[in-house]
């Protein structure tokens, strides 16, 4: 019950950390980070150091709509992240091609 608390605290927090420190985001991009958090905020983060922070993920988009990792700011993470998104096919409409994406991501845990 308490990593249910944590990913959906982590799902509110990424939601919540992009609208707050990206710059306005046109609603086509909005569909794509909401498609992000929705994978980022399934993912584990129990054995990371960094318990409350910040990591940037840089990402692009082939032309069969999959999602390739370039890199994370947190080598803790990284390999992670790129062997659970890397070539996950997209649902998001009106993605620019070959464009590079930052997304920044907080992990916060809640102690019960």
């Amino acid at each position: 019950m308490s990593k249910l608390k944590v990913y959906l605290v982590a799902l509110a927090v990424i939601i919540a950390s992009t609208t707050t420190f990206a710059n306005p985001v046109p609603e086509k991009k909005a569909e794509l980070r909401a498609e992000l958090s929705s994978y980022i905020s399934k993912m584990n983060f129990d054995t990371v150091d960094d318990e409350d922070g910040v990591f940037y993920v840089s990402f692009t988009v082939n032309a069969k709509k999959e999602l390739i990792i370039l890199s994370t700011d947190n080598a803790q993470i990284d390999h992670r992240i790129k062997n659970e998104l890397n070539y996950k096919e997209l649902k998001a409409t009106d993605v620019e091609v070959n464009k590079v994406y930052t997304l920044p991501v907080r992990i916060e845990t809640k102690t019960s």
